[in-house]
């Protein structure tokens, strides 16, 4: 992998604006090649460890699973669009994979140039601008989980920012039905309201059938609302689980969190099908490569218990060993 952008070379003044302008020219007349005979480039944030492991770990599967060149450009915060552009023509780039939000922002500038799919990032199924994976855990399998590990819920309750996460809400929805669980919406606006929702569906929540899930955004959750949220659920002996790993640390009953190499994989492989199939709609998917982390503290002061065999469906246990 190349781990270097060369457009630097090219130190100031006329030499690189006119270097620059010929790239952009070239890049919107690049050919798309099959997919068994591309140069792919991974475009991803230069940042430190170990927060750097994790778009690693997912160049890796990335480039494991795409049949083609991989090329790694890991860009700075004061590089530009132009920059970028140039190293894709320079490198002889026919298609791109851009991870986290930044990434995000530069994919904008370029999918009417190269075919493209994003990743590492939380973005919304719908609109569509290109095509991509969510970080955003798929309910599918977070009920599915809910509903092997604590089989006598038969309720789920989630509260939400309804402007930012009614789509999510749709999809969880669905989910439900086919797990055959009751999810039952709690629509918010802000953090005054989620706590207050919060609050009142705490002492009223019954512990033996139903649960809580949490689908934490800072607009409508923060600290001091999420340490009342475990502390109230630890007294109740509530079932909460969540979309965020930290919570599981902090006391929640179990999440489900990226594993990111085989996300890396998934996206090598949805670039490989847009390759094939230019013609297909765009498309963004929740996250299905996803780890279980459980509190196996928590889960003994609800009465459930893993013996050695079961724990080793978890990737993850707290308190760590």
């Amino acid at each position: 992998m190349i781990l270097v952008n060369r457009a630097l070379r090219i130190k100031q003044g006329f030499g690189l604006s006119l270097a620059l302008i010929l790239a952009s020219a070239l890049i919107g007349t690049m050919p798309v090649l099959a997919a068994d005979a591309t140069t792919a480039a991974v475009l991803y944030p230069r940042i430190k460890e170990p927060y750097n492991q994790v778009f690693a770990n997912i160049t890796e599967g990335i480039a494991e699973n795409f049949k083609g060149e991989i090329k790694t450009f890991k860009f700075e915060n004061d590089t530009n669009i132009a920059e970028i552009r140039f190293w894709i023509a320079e490198n002889n780039i026919s298609s791109l994979i851009a991870l986290g939000s930044n990434g995000l922002k530069f994919a904008r500038q370029l999918k009417d140039e190269l075919p493209l799919v994003v990743g590492a990032v939380n973005i919304a199924t719908e609109p569509t601008e290109f095509s991509g994976i969510s970080m955003t855990p798929a309910p599918m399998l977070l009920l599915s989980q809910m509903a092997r590990i604590v089989p006598n819920v038969s309720k789920v309750h989630v509260i939400y920012q309804k402007k930012k996460q009614a789509w999510l809400i749709g999809a969880a929805l669905d989910a439900a039905r086919q797990t055959g669980l009751s999810l039952i919406p709690h629509p918010v606006d802000d953090l005054l309201e989620s706590a207050h929702n919060y609050r009142k569906l705490l002492t009223e929540l019954n512990s033996d059938s139903e649960a809580l899930w949490l689908i934490s955004d800072n607009s409508i959750m923060d600290q001091a609302v999420m340490r009342d949220i475990l502390e109230v659920a630890w007294q109740r002996k509530l079932y909460i689980f969540s979309n965020r790993l930290p919570d599981v640390k902090r006391g929640a009953l179990f999440s489900m969190y990226p594993d990111n190499k085989a996300l890396g994989s998934s996206l090598a492989r949805m670039l490989m099908e847009k390759l094939q199939h230019p013609e297909h709609e765009e498309k963004i998917i929740l996250l299905a490569d996803l780890l279980t982390a459980i509190n196996l503290r928590t889960a003994k002061h609800l009465g459930l218990y893993f013996n050695k065999s079961e724990q080793q469906d978890f990737e993850l246990i707290y308190p760590m060993q």
